[in-house]
């Protein structure tokens, strides 16, 4: 390789080794054109992201737009790499916002130059590919822009997995303890709640093959089914390419299960190189689809994660590529299923040891493990460890472990062994697991002929992606981002645990054994959908009222008293004061995890508005934090803290501008840095209450003085600067002031009446977005007596 220049530096992450067994026979041709994606990063003054391992179904997420406006890539980010793209006389083909991506277009030769590598051609006994030893090299000026460089290298890295049974049409009778079935059986066995998802698009990821219309048409027929719309998506020139190929099988098998268990979902088939640039790619592509916008992702591909004597085959810069787009996908309420493999614990690599594929390691997407299904009558089956005519993927990862990535939080409480290779502690999949044996799998047709049943945890992935969204379509919100939840306690009824002492070790590896609750062969076991979406549905009545009475308490001392929604707010969990003096001048919170915030807005002793939180885990005689801010002491607003900490104040009289402003200091700053200061496309209103939501967009909920007499709300972007209303809509409630309203993290709409109530006790009243606030989802009265020296709210902690 020709010596780089002065000012080249190495990408972090971007090594890679050849291929095992490979040998570089000859330089790639110099005049090869070839396609480049460069990853960048985020607009330097991008938020964090929400937190994944505090996801939970129902959260406020964002829209494609709303996330590309606040997360993408800056305007002169793109600039800068169009500009070295040039310079290196490379072509821009492509360029995106949201992807945070740039795909440059030339030679070999020019590519080499351009990014301080040698391309070479390397063989081994099964593949020939362009490939590249050691690290991707970029000039300092765009160093810190860059955070990956991929399509230099075009070697292999992905596989479909599934399996074929070992017997004809002719061989399944209905006496065998196993036989082939429909997605519409299983579905039934695993209690979904329909197999009905009008609304909903699955993306599907595909690497080769394809799909003919007649094909599609033949195996509804025989499952009784509508054929699905779908859409084809090409990525870096791969098209729809149907063959004869096991490609081409997957592809039908994924629609297959996926449109018939989830009927009239709208299904998005993205096409790409089986490349670690086409991994990138798909997977940016489907999470950022402004057009198709998938709300779940169903992936039935992946490759090991080491399959190289000197380390990994995967660079670890295409694994956080990817893993950050898959959190990218859980902040915009997208859920994605990973096979877990069928190969078993030595996932085909043949080295003695056992290893997991990915990306169904990575902790950002459910990995769904096999299981043999027989002797069903009616709702009544057994189901075992799927091992024999192909093995479940399952184990520890040897990516996701320090010091690369923490371990995942979630998954601190299920047991996960150590690695059987050397007890290193890591993620651990599957998370859950389904049909996969191809003797108990799907009869397809291909290329119009019946081909048999097939199976594999190929299977898994587009069946629980089609539960997804059956639920998606049943609650009217998104599920989401699902590990987090389904690996807490409640959630333990949902599963049909398996436990029949198998294993998965295969390829001569040690392998994992399946034990009760959770193991590395089929996660928590399979789920049950209606159970699922029963734990799901009521999660705004299980949230905490909570009143904090501030003034004409018994001792002198601020109260908190707080009453559980799982009681129907009959039962008062907690009774107490608090180390605050009654005190009236300034707002009161409570915090998402039920500490005690006061923001003392006039007469604090600097002249400047003061933070106070008393901790709940001291029963709120502990302040953990008292300081005063970088704002004056104020009261023509709304003041609140988020779950950030930072600091609002919403200022809604007396404004400049006279419209409505929103100002935030940063909690990191000890509120001494403003880090927004904006006016809205309000103007100055004292008719209802004002709010920021987690996601920093700002709602108004107007419930005097409204056109129709009925309660509005109206929702302002913080991706536009709040100069873009996204919501603006009458509710079932009649105006009303004889309370507090607030918006839930999922939107709802809460009312706790607090005076002029029918029984003289506090009521809680809750409509829900997906209505459109129209659909009452809670009225009740509560355990308290009218009451309004203090403040309500209801909290979800």
């Amino acid at each position: 390789m020709p010596a780089l220049p002065a000012n080249y530096r190495a990408l972090p992450g971007s090594r890679r080794t050849p291929r095992k067994g490979a040998l570089r026979t000859v330089d790639a041709s110099p005049d090869e054109q070839i396609d480049v994606s460069l990853r960048l990063r985020r607009q330097p003054d991008a938020p964090a992201l929400p937190d994944p391992a505090r996801s939970r179904p129902g959260a406020a997420t964002l829209s494609r737009e709303d996330f590309a406006a606040r997360y993408g890539a800056s305007t002169a980010d793109l600039d800068q790499i169009a500009a070295f793209a040039t310079g290196a006389a490379l072509a821009v083909v492509e360029r995106s916002v949201g992807r945070r991506t740039v795909v440059v277009r030339g030679t070999v030769a020019r590519m080499n130059a351009a990014f301080g590598v040698d391309l070479g051609i390397y063989k081994t006994a099964t593949e020939t590919y362009r490939g590249r030893d050691g690290e991707i090299h970029v000039p300092a000026s765009i160093y810190d822009i860059v955070e990956g460089v991929f399509g230099l290298d075009n070697r292999r890295m992905a596989e479909p997995m599934l399996r074929f049974s070992g017997r004809t049409p002719a061989d399944n009778v209905p006496t065998q303890a196993t036989v082939p079935m429909t997605p519409q059986a299983v579905a039934q066995l695993y209690g979904f709640p329909a197999t009905v998802a009008a609304g909903q698009t699955i993306g599907i990821f595909e690497f080769g093959g394809g799909y003919l219309a007649s094909d599609l048409q033949l195996f509804f027929s025989s499952v009784q089914a509508p054929v699905p719309n779908v859409t084809p998506v090409s990525i870096l020139g791969q098209e729809n390419t149907p063959g004869s190929d096991g490609y081409t099988t997957e592809t039908l098998l994924d629609i297959g299960v996926s449109g018939a268990a989830a009927q009239g979902a709208k299904l998005a088939v993205y096409f790409a190189p089986w490349t670690e640039q086409g991994w990138v790619d798909i997977v940016t592509t489907a999470i950022h689809d402004t057009v198709n916008r998938p709300s779940v992702i169903s992936i039935s591909y992946g490759w090991p994660e080491n399959d190289t004597i000197n380390g990994l085959t995967w660079s670890l810069a295409a694994i956080q590529a990817v893993n950050t787009t898959f959190q990218e996908a859980a902040a915009m309420g997208v859920s994605v299923f990973v096979s877990s493999g069928d190969s078993g614990s030595g996932c085909g690599v043949g080295d003695g040891k056992a290893h997991v594929l990915y990306p169904g390691s990575d902790p950002m997407v459910t990995c769904t493990g096999g299981t043999t299904l027989s002797n069903v009558s009616g709702s009544s089956f057994t189901e075992d460890v799927w091992n024999d005519n192909g093995v479940t993927g399952g184990g520890i990862s040897d990516i996701f472990c320090p010091p690369n990535f923490a371990l995942p939080v979630w998954q601190a409480g299920a047991n996960v062994p150590g690695s059987v290779n050397d007890g290193h502690a890591g993620r651990g999949i599957p998370d859950i697991a389904g049909n996969a044996d191809p003797d108990s799998g799907y009869t397809l047709f291909q290329n119009g002929a019946n081909i048999g049943a097939v199976g594999g945890t190929s299977a898994t992935a587009p069946l629980y992606a089609a539960l997804a969204a059956v639920l998606n379509a049943k609650l009217g919100r998104p599920v989401g981002y699902l590990n987090p939840t389904l690996y807490t306690a409640p959630f333990r009824s949902v599963f049909r645990d398996v436990n029949d002492g198998r294993t998965n070790a295969s390829g001569g590896a040690a392998g994992y054994t399946a034990g009760p609750n959770w193991d590395a062969c089929t996660g928590w076991g399979s789920m049950n959908g209606t159970t699922l979406l029963n734990l799901l549905a009521p999660a705004p009545a299980e949230g905490t009222l909570g009143f904090i009475k501030t003034t004409n308490t018994p001792n002198g001392h601020v109260e908190v008293h707080l009453a559980s929604g799982s009681s129907g707010f009959q039962t008062r969990i907690l009774e107490t004061a608090t180390t605050f003096a009654d005190e009236s001048d300034g707002t009161w919170q409570f915090l998402s995890n039920l500490d005690l915030g006061f923001i003392k807005t006039a007469n604090t002793p600097s002249g400047r508005v003061e933070v106070h939180i008393a901790s709940r885990i001291s029963n709120y005689q502990t302040r953990t934090l008292e300081t005063a801010t970088t704002f004056a002491n104020e009261t023509d607003g709304v003041w609140g803290l988020l779950p950030s900490l930072d600091l609002v104040f919403i200022k809604t009289a007396n404004t400049p501008s006279g419209h409505v402003e929103v100002h935030i200091a940063s909690r990191s700053s000890n509120y001494q840095t403003r880090t927004l200061e904006t006016a809205t496309t309000f103007a100055n209103e004292a008719d209802g209450t004002w709010q920021i939501l987690a996601n920093q967009d700002l709602a108004f909920i107007k419930t005097t003085n409204t056109p129709s007499g009925h309660v509005e709300v109206h929702i302002a972007s913080r991706s536009s600067n709040y100069q873009t209303r996204t919501l603006e809509t009458a509710t079932t409630f009649a105006n009303e002031t004889d309370g507090t309203w607030q918006l839930l993290p999922n939107l709802d709409l809460v009312f706790v009446k607090t005076a002029n109530t029918p029984s003289g006790q506090v009521e809680v009243h809750i409509a829900s977005w997906s209505s459109n606030y129209q659909t009452r989802i809670v009225e009740t009265p509560t355990t308290f007596a009218e009451e309004q020296d203090g403040v309500w709210s209801l909290v979800l902690a």
